[in-house]
């Protein structure tokens, strides 16, 4: 679209209008009681990873005007959020239970913007999310050492399987089949999740000297990753 829509931290959410390429301009802005970590669109809508303040969801189709529409506040401090299908998926950073401190994924029907609720939570005390995608009725968190993490959410989510390269998971894209893991020092990782019950290593794409790559994206043939103080690197992976 037009619009580019940036979860800029204590700033809260921010609007740029990007129109014209080489010449952003703010379009708009939503503060926040706490830091915007993250940001997924969906119908309209704005649903950010908003920290203490849980996931929030806003009204951006004024893009001039964005209007805060309702809350859930999380046990943990939310750190990233991802959208399909009338719920998010929110990845919690550490709380108390009760009986141990645990991270985790929540899921969260969204049905109604004002009054979002909770309908299923996985507890975890390994691993705290900075990266969701969603597909096919799964989710593929980036877990940090703990790799990534696959979930079914089809009901309340459920690990199926995960998947450990030989770096950190900070960041992680699907494509077809496959899944690419930015792994800090250890480069991209290429993971085939055609069955997710038996996920695979495939291929590795790797450039030194590298800053580390710490977040990915794919689109047709090629894998964007950003490496840091290194800048953006573009990969294209190539079957030997």
């Amino acid at each position: 679209g037009e619009n580019a829509y940036i979860a800029d931290g204590e700033a809260g959410l921010t609007v740029l209008d990007v129109a014209v390429p080489s010449a952003p301009f703010l379009a708009g802005a939503l503060p926040l009681d706490d830091a915007a970590y993250a940001v997924a669109l969906a119908g309209g809508r704005a649903y950010i990873a908003a920290n203490d303040a849980g996931l929030v969801i806003a009204d951006v189709q004024n893009p001039n005007a964005p209007a805060f529409l309702g809350s859930y506040l999380t046990a943990g401090a939310a750190r990233t959020v991802a959208v399909a299908d009338g719920f998010a998926f929110v990845a919690e950073g550490m709380a108390w239970n009760g009986t141990d401190l645990v991270a985790g994924l929540r899921k969260i029907d969204i049905s109604d913007p004002t009054e979002p609720q909770s309908v299923g939570f996985y507890a975890e005390m390994e691993w705290v999310g900075t990266r969701i995608a969603l597909q096919a009725g799964r989710a593929y968190v980036a877990a940090g050492s703990a790799g990534m993490r696959v979930l079914d959410i089809t009901a309340a989510p459920a690990e199926i399987n995960m998947l450990a390269p030989a770096g950190p998971v900070s960041g992680l894209a699907l494509g077809t089949g496959q899944a690419y893991l930015a792994a800090n020092q250890a480069g991209i990782s290429i993971v085939d999740i055609a069955q997710p019950t038996a996920l695979a290593e495939i291929g590795h794409a790797d450039y030194s000297p590298h800053a580390g790559i710490v977040a990915v994206a794919a689109a047709g043939e090629y894998i964007y990753a950003a490496d840091g103080a290194g800048g953006l690197l573009i990969f294209r992976p190539v079957s030997y």
